[in-house]
């Protein structure tokens, strides 16, 4: 049994609550919470964090795909031709199929949230969790030891796919920015 300043453990707990029973407790005010988050959060227009979010498609995008070129210099000129094509065929069906879809979902909810919120919250918390393990499930690919055709491949699937993606948010700001310069 760990000891504190009031003896055993046991006696830490007693000596709180009875320092505590005879006091009543003061509310928290949320109001001056809520003031200085909103003095210090760096709050944007819903233009801002579409642009936010086509920044980090594209550059994402683009990083993965200079990564598959990087790994497809060790292939010979035909190997990394078919690799290149498979990553953009398979880039284009999962573009179409599964991140423009995704992207028009987070789009949305981006302009109807509306101005003044964090340009941190330009996507979800399950989005920013979302990222981090394909930042880990990327790594782990990378470090595998799989052959540099297969990396290739996958990570430029991947490349073209949020490129393709990222075309929304370009699309959503584009139409935002326009309409709000007035």
């Amino acid at each position: 049994m760990v000891k504190s300043a009031f003896g055993s453990a046991r006696a830490d707990v007693l000596h709180c609550r009875d320092a505590c029973a005879g006091q009543r407790r003061r509310p928290i005010d949320t109001r001056k919470n809520k003031k200085l988050v909103e003095k210090i959060k760096p709050a944007a227009p819903a233009h801002a964090h579409l642009l936010m979010a086509a920044l980090m498609w594209t550059t994402v995008g683009t990083f993965m795909l200079v990564r598959a070129y990087g790994y497809t210099r060790t292939l010979t000129p035909a190997v990394a031709s078919a690799t290149a094509l498979t990553a953009l065929a398979v880039g284009v069906v999962k573009g179409l199929k599964l991140l423009r879809p995704s992207a028009k979902k987070s789009a949305a909810r981006i302009i109807h949230r509306g101005d003044g919120k964090c340009l941190g919250g330009f996507i979800s918390i399950k989005s920013w969790l979302f990222v981090g393990a394909m930042i880990l499930l990327g790594r782990a690919l990378r470090m595998a030891g799989l052959p540099a055709w297969f990396t290739s491949a996958i990570l430029g699937a991947v490349g073209v796919a949020l490129l393709m993606g990222s075309a929304v948010f370009w699309v959503g700001w584009r139409r935002r920015f326009t309409s709000f310069k007035g």
